[in-house]
Parts: C-alpha cells; structure tokens; sequence
C-alpha cells in the first residue's frame, strides 16, 4: 500500500516539476528513492519500503568536516532556527556518508499531491542556501598557535 501511494507521489511530482523522465532507484533493502537538483542543492526523497507511511526529503548542506567544531556550532545555531518553523526540517548527519543534510520526515497520507512535495522541496532549498550564505559569510575560526619560550 505504501509503495503504491510512493510511486503515485512520484508520478504526481513528476508533473508539477515537469519532469516526466525523473527516474527512481530501488535497493535490494527495499528503499527508493530519487535524486533531483534544485538552486544547485541536491535534494533525495526516499521511501523505506512497504512497512513506513512516511517519505524522507534530505537537502545537502555541504558541509562535510565533521571535525570543525566552529561549524558544529553553526549548524547547531541552525538546527535551533529551523525547530521554530512549521515544517519540521532538523539538521543531521548521515552516518553513512558522514554528510550534513536537512532531513524532513513527511507522511504519505498527507502528501498527496506532487505540487505539494515541489514547494516543499522548493522551500527545504531555499533554506539550505540561506544557510550556505551564512556558514561561507562566518569568519574563519582563528587557529591557536603553541606557544614558544625563549630560551637565553
């Protein structure tokens, strides 16, 4: 039943993008998704089979260093601001590929229509870039140099 209501998300989504050759992937693990690029964020929605009701929309942040606490800061800043909006966005980073990405968890039941999905995905976008603009803005984080005594 999921999968069905998935697929006739895509199909729906695939007119109001217009978009009609976007293609989806299946895994053997009975995920499937699709990938799309829009204002040059990549975006994946995916499905987790039969046994979840929900779809899955992740928006790349760009930020790969997981070791830059400077950025953690920032992105955990972000995280604060985005948990004040209706739509539900929460920064993560995926385990596998160890990216940033916004992660909204959306129910089937309730996206039934692929114009829907486009203005969410649009705004999701919208906010990657705005917090693109405010990490590339942030000063460098000032690196302390070990100190050195002077030996007479």
């Amino acid at each position: 039943m999921n999968s069905t209501a998935f697929n006739a998300l895509l199909d729906s989504f695939r007119q109001a993008a217009n978009q009609p050759g976007l293609a989806s992937q299946s895994l053997p693990t009975g995920r499937t998704s699709f990938c799309l690029t829009i204002q040059d964020v990549d975006v994946q929605v995916s499905h987790a089979g039969d046994a979840f009701a929900y779809v899955f929309i992740d928006t790349d942040l760009g930020a790969h260093d997981p070791y830059d606490s400077t950025l953690a800061a920032e992105l955990a800043e972000a995280n604060a601001w985005l948990l004040t909006h209706e739509h539900g966005a929460v920064i993560c980073k995926r385990p596998v590929t160890r990216d940033y990405v916004i992660r909204t968890t959306l129910a089937l039941d309730h996206a039934a229509s692929g114009a829907a999905l486009l203005r969410r995905l649009q705004s999701q976008a919208d906010a990657v870039a705005s917090i693109r603009r405010h990490l590339a803005a942030a000063p460098a984080p000032e690196i302390p140099r070990p100190m050195r005594a002077d030996f007479a």
